[in-house]
């Protein structure tokens, strides 16, 4: 059984770290580990599953608008000109298209959990993956930006973000950091890849959550703590989102880089002297 203080510590990493270019799996092995909990989860996945649906939650909040618009929701009030809306329309449906795209290299993502969960308890194994995260976002800041938005996006640049978010269930590497690179890479520009990143994980933390909670259902029992906890998880998960997407306008993320850097070399010596 969970107590208060692993109930409030694993919510406040899981909202952070779920949506920021760090690795959600890699930090909450650290903090199990700190914490004496399974590396493998065992004892929190009912709880992990409530967070995870937390996430989706506040997302679906913060981006409300873009939500409401792509599905055509969304009435313009404005007295613009007729090709104005059906621009921003043909747009909105656009995003939309590309989303339902991105989102078929997910369905790997269960198979891929499967494979790599033993990764988890592995701490050597998560030390190197948070190295590469941190290199990952180092060099996305150097590899200069690109201007690429939503009315250049392609095919190709929504199949390749889809499945590099799908690689955050590799212990210790963020899906996050690798989609925003790629679209980097691709000359997309940092706001667009986060935005669109963001839109993506509102079904991949879904099917993920809803997958979890069914396979745990009726082996635990809820606890009022876990309300807590995710009102806690979902008020990190708000800071989180804005502070990724301002540090996206600002143009760098490179200070995401030394924090896995710092959590890999944490990882490490907690190996050498456990």
């Amino acid at each position: 059984m969970l107590g208060w203080l692993h109930i409030l510590a694993l919510a406040a990493i899981q909202g952070l770290t779920g949506i920021l270019p760090l690795s959600e799996t890699g930090f909450l092995t650290i903090g199990r580990k700190l914490m004496g909990l399974p590396l493998n989860g065992s004892g929190d996945r009912f709880y992990g599953a409530l967070t995870q649906l937390t996430l989706t939650l506040v997302i679906c909040v913060v981006f409300r608008r873009d939500l409401t618009a792509c599905i055509g929701l969304r009435r313009k009030k404005s007295r613009r000109r007729a090709d104005v809306y059906q621009s921003e329309g043909e747009l909105n449906h656009r995003m939309f298209l590309l989303i339902l795209i991105a989102i078929l290299p997910m369905l790997f993502t269960l198979l891929l959990q499967r494979r790599t969960a033993a990764l988890g308890e592995n701490l050597p194994a998560v030390t190197g993956m948070l190295l590469l995260n941190g290199l990952i976002i180092f060099v996305c800041d150097r590899v200069g930006h690109g201007r690429r938005a939503l009315a250049e996006a392609t095919i190709a640049d929504s199949l390749l973000l889809g499945f590099a978010l799908t690689l955050s269930v590799v212990p210790g590497l963020s899906g996050m950091a690798v989609a925003i690179t790629v679209g980097i890479i691709r000359g997309l520009s940092p706001a667009f890849c986060v935005r669109f990143s963001c839109l993506l994980l509102i079904p991949l933390y879904l099917i993920r959550g809803l997958v979890q909670l069914v396979s745990t259902m009726g082996t635990v029992r809820f606890s009022p703590l876990y309300l807590i906890g995710m009102i806690v998880c979902g008020i990190c998960c708000y800071f989180a989102l804005w502070l990724l997407r301002f540090m996206a306008k600002r143009g760098t993320l490179s200070e995401f880089s030394y924090i896995a850097w710092g959590a890999s070399l944490f990882t490490f010596c907690v190996y050498l002297f456990s």
